[in-house]
């Protein structure tokens, strides 16, 4: 039963439709949420994938729906042949939240080491905390795991054919670097720290590992998940 779980778990399939409900949870808080405040909680990676988007056609609310749809439809036509006997099982479901939230809580111990805390944005009402949280869960797995290490991989593959592990270490690593660098750039970036940077650089590795070895899915329920309990550290300005 584990080994099962352990494969259709990690799949691109089970990751895509464990992801949505986090994504209508992100889009309804969007909507709730004053167009003054929307600067502030609208995720980097989320501002960068709509225009993206928007450059071939794609834009309004429906715009990010519409591509995870489709990521969905790939997903499924990907792994009809390799996942032969998937079975969409909800207990499946129930125990990707507790693994995550396992993932989460080491990723803060790990962190926590560094006396920093990461994720700490600038909402302050509980709303814009859970949108801000659960925002940069998808939308900075999606960027930084999903399509680039899987990029860097398909590239440093070229030097490592055959040595799975070193591509994939050298992707995670280089896509940290980046994922770290990205936090200081734009309007609303954080004060340039080497502490800081090299603190997120940890952060990325992390989620790298996890995203190979458990898949995008828990990737990001665990990074939106450390957010809030990061966020639960944070003692709100009277």
């Amino acid at each position: 039963m584990l080994s099962n779980y352990y494969k259709q778990s990690r799949s691109s399939f089970y990751s895509f439709i464990f992801i949505l409900p986090l994504f209508i949870i992100y889009e309804l808080g969007i909507s709730l949420i004053s167009s003054k405040d929307l600067p502030t909680i609208r995720n980097g990676a989320d501002v960068l994938l709509r225009k993206i988007l928007a450059t071939i056609g794609i834009s309004g609310v429906y715009g990010m729906a519409l591509a995870l749809l489709v990521g969905v439809i790939i997903a499924f036509f990907i792994n009809k042949g390799k996942y032969k006997d998937i079975k969409i099982r909800s207990d499946h479901f129930v125990i990707m939240i507790f693994e995550s939230i396992v993932w989460s809580i080491v990723l803060f111990v790990i962190l926590s080491q560094g006396q920093l805390l990461l994720g700490k944005g600038t909402a302050k009402l509980l709303m814009q905390q859970i949108v801000l949280s659960i925002g940069s869960g998808i939308f900075e797995e999606f960027v930084f795991r999903v399509i680039l290490v899987s990029g860097l991989a398909l590239i440093v593959g070229v030097l490592f054919k055959k040595q799975y592990f070193y591509k994939m270490s050298i992707s995670i690593i280089i896509a940290a670097v980046i994922f770290s660098a990205f936090h200081f750039f734009g309007e609303y970036a954080d004060t340039p720290k080497t502490s800081l940077f090299i603190l997120r650089i940890v952060a990325g590795i992390v989620l790298g590992y996890i995203y190979i070895l458990r898949g995008f899915g828990i990737a990001t329920y665990s990074h939106s998940f450390y957010n809030l309990i990061v966020f639960t550290q944070i003692v709100p300005d009277p």
